[in-house]
């Protein structure tokens, strides 16, 4: 009797392919939610890049329509400061 009551506790505490399987599903859950979590970030950080760039551009075209417009008054005055 002691020896089979010793295989039945040494049997208890043995991992099964059952026991495994739920602990792997469970990994697998929860990996895949990290990996979901992970992109959505990535695509917030993306849409912030892109917008950013946006912005640049028009930025860009500001500082040049400013520039241009600067230097256009700047050749206004002196023709008028020339005729006066």
């Amino acid at each position: 009797m002691n020896n089979i009551s010793g295989v039945m506790k040494q049997r208890d505490d043995l991992v099964t392919k059952i026991d495994l399987d739920k602990l792997f599903s469970r990994v697998d859950k929860q990996v895949r939610g990290y990996h979901d979590e992970i992109l959505m970030r990535m695509d917030q950080v993306i849409g912030e890049l892109e917008r950013k760039r946006e912005d640049r551009e028009f930025e860009k075209y500001d500082v040049r329509t400013l520039k241009e417009t600067v230097n256009n008054h700047e050749k206004r005055i002196t023709k008028i400061e020339h005729t006066h």
